[in-house]
């Protein structure tokens, strides 16, 4: 029903194929889920799952790009971007600069699962931006931190856990 509503809220004008990015790594498995669900509510577009891959700069940072495999499909195309957690929205305004230039596409609307930076459309350069839940998330200090408290284990292998543990 939640699906429902949120894809009553998206205008897509007379686009007939959307690609919705899942970003390297975390969001690429949810790309495929989300483009068959929007094809349920949507039938008359196609949705079809696209991603990015990473690879570590000079410096060591890990740089989002879209793989030359796919340069040429992606070629002007429609995309959105479906991101697992949203902090501060880099990685949204990352992709979607990387589409734009690269594949010369355009990105029509972002989503995340957990907004925990309190983003909006504006501030992330997209048209339309979807958070399923937003959540003040509080920078706690080891000792407090109430995941650390219920010995839930933070994964440092995948997405930004390995800072998170470091900044504690």
């Amino acid at each position: 029903e939640e699906a429902g509503q949120l894809a009553c809220l998206f205008h897509f004008g007379e686009e007939k194929t959307i690609g919705v990015i899942g970003p390297a790594y975390g969001a690429i498995p949810l790309a495929l889920p989300l483009a068959a669900a929007l094809e349920e509510f949507f039938p008359d577009i196609v949705f079809f799952p696209a991603r990015t891959e990473i690879i570590i700069g000079d410096n060591g940072d890990k740089i989002h790009i879209v793989p030359d495999k796919f340069k040429t499909y992606y070629e002007r195309m429609n995309f959105i971007i479906i991101e697992d957690i949203v902090n501060k929205g880099a990685t949204i305004r990352e992709i979607k600069e990387l589409f734009e230039d690269e594949a010369r596409a355009k990105i029509i609307a972002a989503l995340c699962i957990v907004d925990r930076g309190s983003q909006t459309a504006e501030a992330l350069g997209v048209e339309q931006y979807f958070p399923y839940a937003r959540i003040n998330m509080e920078k706690y200090e080891a000792i407090s931190c109430p995941l650390c408290k219920a010995g839930i284990p933070i994964n440092t292998l995948l997405g930004k856990g390995k800072r998170w543990v470091r900044i504690f």
